[in-house]
């Protein structure tokens, strides 16, 4: 168990796993957070407030029942839970808003097993889950990865 990432080229960049043991979820969420830091925290938290307002939209949507009351558009409906502009945006652009940088500054390059959460992992899962390079999808589908 556990959990490896690949660089592309061969080279393993990140690697929690211990053979012939078992890892504990406690164990995996430490070495995140000693390795993405709060890069880690940031995209959690804005993941989190984007899966409350998708949670949001069935309530919303009841609303459909009323025979009065009917979105125009798919567009409507995200602008009516919020996340219109994750739709405009690309990911890199919402990564560089937030702050969570491409490169190491330069104290966590003096860390040890300190490594970019946007270059390792999210690359990672935006290229398994769309077959596309995390500059290329928009917010909503990066945070959803």
């Amino acid at each position: 168990q556990g959990m490896i990432f690949h660089g592309g080229n061969g080279k393993i960049l990140f690697n929690v796993t211990v053979e012939g043991t078992n890892i504990n979820t406690q164990s995996l969420t430490n070495a995140f957070l000693w390795r993405y830091n709060m890069d880690l925290y940031i995209v959690a938290r804005i993941a989190s407030k984007l899966l409350a307002k998708l949670k949001d939209a069935h309530h919303r949507l009841q609303r459909l029942d009323e025979a009065r009351f009917f979105y125009e558009s798919p567009d409507a409906i995200w602008k009516d839970l919020g996340i219109q502009g994750l739709l405009h945006r690309k990911f890199d652009i919402l990564l560089d808003k937030y702050m969570v940088k491409k490169d190491l500054p330069w104290w966590r390059r003096i860390l040890t097993s300190q490594g970019s959460f946007r270059q390792e992992a999210l690359s990672s899962m935006i290229l398994t889950v769309f077959n596309q390079n995390i500059s290329d999808v928009h917010a909503l589908a990066g945070l959803m990865a």
